[in-house]
């Protein structure tokens, strides 16, 4: 039977040896050496086998074929003649004896062996023109397990060589007819033609030992730059009681993973904004290098300091912190923050007080906050008033124009502050008055105002029925105030004006009445004969008299006075006696005097 056998395997076995050792180098090794141990060329399998032990460690299988190839060197089977004799064939089974003009089946062996028929040639041609059949198969006697010497090496150079691998492959006869023929007396199956067949060699010293070379692994790029790696150690061998077993240690390949990360990646603040702090786990240098407008992002060691402001903004917003490593590899924290929640409108934001005399204004603040206003000069004056502001200005007489910003702030919120524009010119023709409100009791009352005017001359229009001008001056005037005899608080107003129209307002306010009375008249004088007189009365309720003397007495009374009698004096000297009208324990005293 015919096989493809391998033509250059020590080739083979000098290139393992040459290159720095794989795990697939080491498999081609073994299975190269497989396949020379199947064949017996125990020279080559020894060399092989060796091969692999040095470089690729212990390996039982490998060992056992090695120690076969020393025994079967060493003497254990003869030396390979120039030509071999046939093996004596065992006789077949009655089998029939095959057509010579039958051609034996061939068989395609692979890289590791393995066994194929090969293809079916056309039926051949006869010297006498006719086609012969092919022969049937038959069926092959079980040969003994015995070793034959190991095949010769043919080198022809018109052999294509294996599967890309420096390997030529040649056609080489069996040394020994296939068993399941039974050969003819005048003619044999078939003679293999002479061949020289190389001595065995002495075992050789390895040819070459190749020194531990640096890895040939080129790691592709990558964006760190990686440092030089170390060379490959050589793989320790633990032996342990029963056999050797391999244990490789892990080759330490270059570093091509970078450390840059942080803590947090996503941020949210309120609207008030506020502060947070995020770890940076790097290594190598980094800093940060963008951030929003409304964002402070400072290094801290191996944190960020973030401070996020106030959102006045009535829509959320977002934006992104950038870290960059010195190897340029960006890391982004993203920074959410909720919109504005609160509101606050001012119906004006702008009074212009073109006449320059003041007055009085009053601006809607709509709001969902409580809300204050700011320190202002003395001429412009601020009151709240539920949801209304209002504002207060004095007469410009300072000749020339003046103006303020009144800060409307909403409390315990970031919306931001409104602002309303007050501006002023200088007044002509103007007026001014002070107190612009009088406050009285129930009871009767004057009050002095004062009055500040470019002019000398102004009038007082709107005054109430209970209320009277006394005492007029340039510069002041006098208002006199009656009791509160309806019982409620009432309260009115009137303009001071003055000539061109120009005008200040007094507001007039009294308390509700009281229990009170009074008399007229208080100090009574009489002459030594006495007399008659009438006292009239004013009170809050019924009123009697009390304390009166004996030389004295009342002898008609209605509701509004009284009549007083005086005796005669005759004691000779003048006498004087005081005595009371009373109402709900108020009292008004009299006094009487007599010559």
């Amino acid at each position: 039977m015919k096989k493809y056998l391998f033509h250059s395997l020590m080739t083979v076995a000098l290139w393992a040896m040459s290159m720095p050792v794989m795990a697939e180098d080491c498999n081609v090794i073994k299975g190269a050496a497989q396949i020379l141990y199947q064949q017996q060329r125990w020279d080559v399998v020894k060399m092989e086998c060796e091969t692999y032990l040095k470089q690729c460690g212990y390996d039982a299988e490998i060992q056992k074929m090695l120690d076969d190839c020393n025994r079967h060197l060493n003497g254990s089977q003869p030396k390979p003649a120039a030509q071999p004799a046939p093996k004596p064939q065992p006789q077949p089974v009655a089998q029939p004896a095959p057509s010579p003009a039958v051609e034996e089946e061939e068989e395609v062996l692979d890289l590791f062996g393995n066994s194929s028929p090969a293809p079916q040639s056309a039926p051949q041609q006869s010297k006498s023109g006719k086609s012969s059949k092919p022969a049937q198969p038959v069926q092959p006697v079980e040969e003994e397990p015995l070793f034959t010497p190991a095949p010769t090496y043919n080198t022809p150079a018109s052999t294509p060589s294996a599967g890309g691998f420096g390997l030529e492959l040649v056609e080489e006869d069996d040394a020994a007819p296939a068993p399941t023929y039974t050969p003819e007396p005048a003619k044999p199956t078939y003679t293999p033609e002479p061949v020289i067949v190389p001595e065995p060699e002495p075992e050789p010293e390895p040819i070459y030992t190749p020194e531990p070379a640096k890895p040939t692994y080129t790691p592709e790029p990558v964006q760190v730059v990686a440092a030089e790696p170390e060379p490959v150690k050589q793989p320790e061998t633990v032996i342990k009681d029963e056999e050797p077993v391999y244990i490789p240690k892990p080759v330490e390949r270059p570093r091509t993973e970078i450390i840059f990360r942080v803590s947090k990646s996503f941020l949210e603040f309120p609207e008030r904004g506020g502060e947070a702090q995020v770890t940076v786990t790097a290594d190598e240098g980094w800093k940060v290098t963008e951030s929003p407008s409304w964002v402070n992002a400072q290094r801290k060691g191996n944190n960020v300091e973030i401070k996020v402001a106030a959102n006045e903004r009535f829509t959320a917003r977002e934006g992104d912190i950038v870290l960059t490593n010195d190897n340029h590899v960006e890391l982004r924290v993203v920074v959410a923050q909720e919109r504005n929640s609160d509101y606050m409108n001012l119906s004006a934001q702008l009074i212009d007080d073109t006449e320059g005399d003041g007055g009085r204004y009053t601006i809607k603040v709509n709001s969902n906050k409580a809300w204050k206003t700011n320190t202002l000069p003395g001429w412009c004056t601020t009151e709240a008033n539920g949801e209304n502001l209002v504002i207060r200005l004095s007469a410009n007489k300072s000749g020339v124009t003046r103006q303020t910003e009144i800060e409307v702030t909403a409390i315990n919120s970031v919306l931001p502050k409104q602002v309303i524009t007050v501006k002023q010119s200088p007044i002509h023709n103007y007026i001014v008055i002070s107190p612009n409100i009088i406050t009285s009791s129930g009871r009767s009352s004057i009050a002095t105002i004062k009055v500040e005017s470019d002019q000398t001359e102004y009038r007082v229009e709107g005054l109430p029925y209970w209320c009277s001008v006394k005492q007029q001056t340039p510069t002041s005037f006098i208002v006199e105030i009656a009791d509160n005899s309806g019982g409620d608080k009432r309260e009115a107003q009137a303009n001071v004006t003055v000539a061109g129209g120009k005008s200040d307002i007094l507001i007039i306010r009294q308390e509700e009445r009281l229990n009170y009375i009074s008399v007229s008249p208080k100090i009574i004088t009489a002459s030594a004969r006495g007399g008659v007189i009438t006292v009239n009365v004013k009170s809050s309720g019924p009123w009697r008299v009390v304390n009166m003397p004996d030389w004295c007495q009342v002898t008609e009374e209605t509701d509004n006075s009284f009549t007083l009698s005086i005796g005669e004096n005759k004691t000779g000297a003048p006498r004087r006696v005081s005595f009371s009208v009373s109402t709900g324990g108020v009292r008004e005293s009299i006094e009487v005097k007599q010559e």
